[in-house]
């Protein structure tokens, strides 16, 4: 029988966590609806790493990721129709940015005040910002990557603190990714505008 540590089994979530993430965010970036199952499995792995380490924002987080994914595979091709890559309005653009600002602040309060959370300012205001990404994701709208790549340099930083450096180099690559998705995105709204 095979005797694996929790450092073990630890470093094999991880790994799979990650190779799964990065398949997510290239098929993301190529607007494939398969995206959504491999983003899934891949959060909900990193739902229990991130709880394992005292991450508490990263690791509920995580958990919504999952759910987004539920909501994202079925948005994004609902009863035959697909929804178009689509920018926000100026006043939505300010409110996504505006309820990111507050929740962030929120979250910085609570983990601060009642959580023994690794580091609870920059912890919450990466899961802020991916609330929001995550959102605009399920919506095809083209801001979810700026937001993410926010997300990521700060998420980077992050995990390099709590030495999960394969997560940190995960999030490297998703910040790669963001930025290849947001040019993708631009073509392709461009096309449906020609």
């Amino acid at each position: 029988m095979l005797n694996i540590t929790p450092e073990t089994a630890a470093f094999l979530v991880e790994w799979t966590a990650v190779l799964l993430g990065i398949i997510y965010v290239i098929q993301a970036s190529r607007l494939k609806r398969n995206c959504w199952i491999y983003g899934g499995i891949s959060t909900l792995l990193f739902t229990w790493l991130f709880f394992s380490i005292n991450l508490y924002i990263d690791s509920v987080l995580n958990a919504y990721y999952a759910l987004m994914a539920i909501v994202g595979w079925f948005s994004w091709k609902s009863i035959g129709t697909e929804i178009k890559v689509s920018r926000l309005s100026g006043f939505e653009l300010i409110t996504a940015i505006f309820l990111t600002l507050f929740i962030g602040s929120v979250l910085a309060w609570i983990m601060w005040k009642y959580t023994d959370n690794a580091y609870p300012v920059a912890d919450s205001f990466l899961g802020a910002l991916s609330v929001t990404a995550t959102w605009l994701s399920t919506r095809k709208k083209i801001e979810n990557w700026p937001f993410w790549i926010i997300a990521n340099l700060l998420g980077i930083t992050i995990y390099l603190l709590k030495e999960l450096y394969l997560t940190s180099f995960l999030t490297c690559i998703y910040a790669g990714l963001a930025t290849h998705g947001w040019y993708n995105w631009r073509i392709k709204l461009k096309g449906q505008h020609v």
